[in-house]
Order: structure tokens, then sequence, then C-alpha cells
């Protein structure tokens, strides 16, 4: 470091920010609340809105790629050769943005899985050419409680090894997720896991119950994995007719519900699960299914503190869900899910969002809210215990980012990462 910049460090975040993934911006949240405690921190952001991140958080943000600066085409054809540019002077222009900061931080996510639609040419070859600009430009690139899966396609599972190869430091928010990292032949045996970084972010008080009985319903915009891109729409609209007869069987049964989406994709599948059940039973009362979109896991988490369960399939639905101690049912479209419920002793309400049985979810949900009052002390045990192990992934991310000096109990990834050990 130079003599004019050791007076301020500069870090820069990266990843899916600003494009409206209420989970995403919680994980950013609660990285960005920790480093604001320590003076001569200077914040930025590159990232996929840059317009968002300095709207939300007041901090200087730049796009992640070339092609979607302010260049607009005004054909099809004229699009798809502004992304192949892109490609190609991405690498480059993200050295020259790296040689500006002193570290960059990747705060939680799925930035290693392939659990939704995702193609190797976008953030996977994005996530590729920061690490690998970290390494030419020396700047460390730290991945902090990220969540994994062994991607299917070749190309993006090289891709994301070679990305976690590549950075300075690794953490993740569950076992599966270093276990998948380990099977893309990365040495994992220095990586540490901590529980997700949305278990930092406080919980709302002083909220009042719903009427009784109130459960609230995430539904999202499925469309499979990337395998499925072709059946998605049909994917979609079979999934939206088995959430219409979820959500009229609970009516039926006496519940009044709430939906709760996570990302802006979600918003029109919840408004139509909402018109069809209404029109369905149009003798009910339509204030029995409501919805509001929420714009941070702040907000979801308001929404969902009055009800007195929840079934949902975006994992930080689920996690908001048993961080406030709520009787959970996963429609679970990755393992991920599977994963939070089993650390969080609810194994057994865990369900797949490919097959969802009406019938099933709601025996499950009639037998969880019989049992809530057991099953919301445990949560809160557990949360807080996911809280305190949590905190001890903040000194590990001021040493590896250079904010204070290296500690003995850090060990920050030495090399390339080797083959990985049996």
């Amino acid at each position: 470091m130079t003599a004019g910049r050791a007076t301020r460090h500069r870090i820069a975040v990266f990843g899916l920010l600003g494009s409206g993934n209420i989970g995403n911006e919680g994980s950013l949240q609660a990285v960005l609340t920790e480093l604001a405690r320590h003076p001569g921190i200077e914040l930025s952001a590159i990232c996929a809105g840059p317009d968002d991140v300095r709207r939300r958080y007041g901090i200087p943000a730049v796009s992640m790629t070339w092609s979607r600066l302010d260049r607009p085409a005004r054909t099809r054809a004229g699009t798809a050769a502004l992304k192949a540019v892109g490609k190609v002077l991405d690498p480059f222009r993200m050295v020259g943005l790296l040689r500006r900061v002193d570290a960059v931080v990747v705060p939680g996510m799925g930035v290693l899985e392939d659990t939704l639609p995702l193609h190797p040419w976008g953030f996977p070859y994005a996530l590729l050419g920061l690490t690998f600009a970290g390494r030419l430009t020396g700047t460390p690139v730290v991945l902090v409680c990220v969540g994994a899966t062994r991607a299917r396609d070749p190309l993006t599972r090289w891709a994301l090894g070679w990305a976690a190869r590549a950075a300075t430091y690794r953490s993740y928010r569950d076992a599966p997720s270093r276990d998948a990292v380990t099977g893309m032949g990365v040495d994992t045996t220095g990586d540490s896991v901590y529980p997700d970084l949305a278990f930092a972010l406080p919980l709302p008080e002083g909220v009042q119950p719903a009427p009784w009985p109130t459960v609230a319903v995430g539904v999202m915009a499925w469309r499979g994995r990337a395998e499925d891109r072709r059946d998605g729409e049909s994917i979609l609209s079979t999934y939206l007719a088995r959430m219409t007869e979820l959500v009229t069987r609970l009516v039926d049964d006496g519940y009044s519900v709430r939906l709760i989406t996570g990302d802006p994709d979600d918003t029109g599948v919840a408004a139509s699960v909402r018109t069809a059940v209404i029109g369905a039973r149009p003798v009910i009362d339509p204030g029995r299914v409501t919805f509001a979109p929420a714009d941070s896991l702040a907000e979801l988490m308001d929404q969902i503190a009055p009800v007195h369960a929840v079934v949902a399939s975006r994992y930080h639905n689920v996690l908001c869900a048993l961080r406030l101690a709520k009787p959970t049912v996963s429609l679970g479209y990755a393992g991920k899910n599977r994963a939070l419920l089993q650390e969080m002793g609810l194994g057994g309400l865990c369900l797949d969002i490919r097959d969802v049985d009406v019938e099933e979810v709601a025996r499950l949900l009639s037998q969880a809210l019989e049992e809530r009052s057991r099953i919301a002390r445990d949560l809160r045990a557990r949360d807080a215990a996911r809280g305190q192990l949590l905190a001890g992934q903040w000194p590990v991310l001021l040493s590896v980012t250079g904010v204070v000096p290296p500690s003995s109990g850090v060990r920050p990834v030495i090399g390339w990462g080797g083959p990985a050990r049996a």
C-alpha cells in the first residue's frame, strides 16, 4: 500500500447486489453494518444494480460488467454484440477496478450455486474474472459465508471451481456448500463453515400477532433449474396451479394467508395466486388473502413476525421464518433448504417444490402448529447460538481484508488450491 493510501482502507463488495433479491441485500446489509463500525474504511460496490446500491446505502457503486453500463442497443443483434464485446473487456476492466481498492468482499449469497437457471457466461464468468483479477493485482478477494452446489453443467462447474480456487479466503454458510466445493476439485481443508450472514440482522420488536390462525406462504417465480430452461414456462404454470390449490385449501381450512416473496420476479406470481384464490372462493373476505411486496429482509421479517406459521420456498424466506421462531414447512428447490431445516431441528418439515403435495403440506402445517410452543422455544435457542457462531466470522473478515493485522487463528487460503483431499 502506498503512503497516500495508508490512512484509509478501501473495501469493495461484489455480487448480484441491487438487483432486487432481498436475500442478497440482507447479506450485504450484514457485512456493511459490521464494516461501518470500524473507522478508516471506505466502502464501495461492484455489482449488478449500482443505481439501487447507491440509493440504498449511499456508497459509490459501479456495474460488475461492461455491457450493463449505459450503452443501449436498438436491436437484438446489437445487444448480443455488446454482450460479446463485454465478455472480452470485462477481465481487463476488472483488473482496473481492483487496482483502486485494498480488498473485495463477496458477502454471502449462493455465488457458487446452480440451483436456479444459470448460464456459465453470466455470473460464473464474472466471479471467475473477479478472483483472477485479485490474484493478478494482489488484491484479496474474500468469499464470506457463501452457498455452493456442485454444478451439473461442466463449463459452469469449471468456472465456479476455478473462481473458488483463486479466492484469497473462503467460508461457507453450511457444510454441504463446503462439500460441494470440495467436489469441484478444490482443497477446502483450510476453509470454515459459519451460519448465514442473515443471522446477524436484528429482529423486529413489539409486533402484534395477527388474528388466529394466519399463515405466511412464500411464492416464487419457479421455472426449474438450468437444465429445465426449455420447459421453464410449463414448470411455472404447474407451480402456479399447485400454489393456488394450496392457498385455497388453507383458506377452506380456516386460515388467513399472507403471501410473501423474495425477488421482484415473484410479485406477479403472488398477484396471480391471490387473484385465482379469490376468484375460486368469491364468498370469502378478500382480506383473508393479502400480499404486499417486501423491499428488504427487514420488511420481510416485519411481514412474517405477526403470523403463526410459514410455508415457503426461497431460502431467505425460510431462514427469516426460523429466526422469528415460526413453525416452518419448506417447499425446497435445493439442498440448502433441507440443510437449514435440519440445523434448526425441523428436518421433517422439508418437502420438494417439484412435487407439491397439498394434503401433505396441510398435514405437516397442522402438526407443527400443535407443537408451536415447543418449536418456538427450540428455534429461539438455536437462533441465539448461531448468532454467537457468526460473530466469530467478523474478526476473520477484518483480518483477511487487512483492516486489522492477521491474528494467529486466521488461515487465509494459500496458493491456488490443489486437488481436494479424500
